[in-house]
């Protein structure tokens, strides 16, 4: 490992790049924090992060027991106990935290984020798409939501699922994180669940025939505006169904409240 690292320094110096190495070479005091970035993998209580963040390196986060996509099937070889035997569901990698066991004292900016990682003894062209969506796309969100964020996880569930719909529209095999009927019947899957409030992101649709044309689309959440006595029924579906309204996303709000 030794050889290879010098002669990594000795091809990139000229270059002025910085060479990015797991953090076997960190562990083994083959690099220095001017030097190289530190992608770290296998550190579940996080000692690795802290001690490296601490002697000034930078670090890139990709922790196997939350990160690793291609894990999931057990012991190739048929052994009870593996590694990699562990599915990592969506909702373990949106709270795969990257500052988690950063100190307090060194600058959060020196964490230039987080991978994701899919190797191929687990995986191979045939089931790729699967395994990297849409699981990928909740860490994602994951590194780019304020760490002290308290987004109500359920949103989160109804997001990822209606861009899980939009993937496989567009032919991406992605897979599936739940059972088709609890998309369009939250409350009866999820306890206390109750619709998200309308904000100006959404878009506002001013008939159901413009939200079934979005929805051939696989456009973003719909809302529809109708009712009668100055009443707005708003309809707030994860993807607008079609031609039915589902009664269970419905709620009523007065002209103040909408939008």
């Amino acid at each position: 490992m030794r050889i290879f690292v010098e002669k990594e320094y000795d091809i990139i110096q000229p270059l002025t790049r910085q060479a990015i190495h797991w953090q076997e070479a960190f562990q083994h005091g083959l690099t220095a924090p001017d030097k190289a970035v530190i992608q770290i993998w296998n550190d579940p209580q996080g000692e690795v992060v802290r001690e490296a963040a601490s002697q000034g390196y930078k670090v890139i986060y990709s922790e196997a027991s939350k990160l690793y996509l291609d894990c999931g099937f057990g012991d190739p070889r048929g052994g009870d106990e593996f590694w990699c035997g562990k599915m990592k569901n969506w909702n373990t990698l949106y709270t795969a935290e990257p500052l988690a066991n950063w100190p307090a004292d060194v600058d959060p900016a020196n964490m230039l984020g987080g991978e994701v990682a899919l190797w191929s003894e687990m995986a191979s062209p045939t089931n790729l798409d699967w395994k990297i969506w849409p699981r990928a796309a909740a860490f994602a969100e994951r590194l780019w939501t304020p760490s002290e964020s308290t987004i109500k996880r359920v949103y989160v569930h109804d997001r990822l699922s209606t861009h899980r719909e939009r993937l496989v529209a567009l032919g991406v095999e992605a897979m599936q994180i739940e059972p088709k009927y609890c998309r369009f019947n939250r409350a009866e899957c999820i306890g206390d669940y109750e619709p998200p409030v309308p904000t100006e992101h959404w878009w506002a649709l001013s008939d159901w025939s413009e939200c079934k044309n979005r929805q051939q689309t696989r456009q973003w959440l719909c809302m529809l505006k109708e009712g009668e006595d100055g009443e707005e029924v708003v309809v707030v579906p994860s993807l607008c169904q079609g031609l039915e309204r589902d009664e269970s996303y419905a709620q009523t709000w007065n002209n103040d409240n909408f939008l």
